[in-house]
């Protein structure tokens, strides 16, 4: 029998992806093509959860966010695309550990341990 069709919350996708990926550009439009794109990543068997740790993973990249040599950016678009999304979901675009994607020490509330304790 033919695989039941995949109802998708399309809206739920674009307002999920509106509120983590804060860095990238903000989708105001669902076009057929980005529809058709986000119900074969549904089809293929993502979920709701795949979406919310990509787009996660790609606000947390640095390289996603254009710290690159050509000061490329990922986009919605970009994203949703099946090699990309795999892409992104294996980690390839993870930060490497310990590194502060703005170069500071924000995030890390422990004092250097160099000084030792204070009492």
């Amino acid at each position: 029998p033919p695989a039941p069709s995949v109802r998708v919350d399309y809206e739920a996708i674009k307002s999920m992806y509106n509120k983590i990926c804060v860095s990238f550009p903000r989708c105001t439009s669902l076009s057929d093509a980005r529809k058709k794109a986000i119900k074969a990543r549904f089809a293929s068997g993502h979920n709701l959860e795949d979406f919310e740790t990509l787009f996660t993973k790609a606000e947390n990249s640095s390289f996603l966010k254009g710290k690159n040599d050509r000061n490329w950016r990922a986009s919605f678009d970009w994203l949703l695309k099946d090699a990309n999304m795999a892409k992104v979901l294996d980690g390839n675009y993870d930060d490497a550990r310990g590194a502060k994607p703005n170069g500071g020490n924000s995030g890390n509330p422990e004092p250097p341990k160099r000084y030792g304790t204070y009492v």
